[in-house]
């Protein structure tokens, strides 16, 4: 009986596990670019990005030279132009709090 109780746990943190360590860390290669709402010029910013500014890419979002990113440990997300950024390393799994 006990066994049964665990699974749904053992299956949801092996889940948790792949998605986390499919992201990728980038930073931002041009003076600044703006985070924006949707991937699209005329959307809202949401946040000016510096050169050097680390962002965690989320798995599989992209659009038409735009990639889906996220700031502050996850707190902050939004598209940023493909081009301003450069991958710099796979999440350790260490890393994931």
């Amino acid at each position: 009986m006990k066994v049964r109780s665990i699974l749904p746990i053992l299956a949801f943190l092996l889940l948790l596990r792949c998605f986390a360590a499919g992201q990728k860390m980038a930073e931002v290669i041009v003076t600044s670019t703006l985070l924006r709402a949707s991937p699209d010029y005329g959307a809202e910013k949401l946040r000016t990005l510096d050169k050097g500014s680390q962002v965690t890419v989320e798995k599989g979002r992209e659009a038409g030279g735009w990639t889906f990113v996220s700031i502050e440990d996850g707190k902050i997300k939004g598209w940023i132009l493909t081009a301003t950024i450069r991958l710099i390393k796979a999440v350790e799994k260490s890393e994931i709090k």
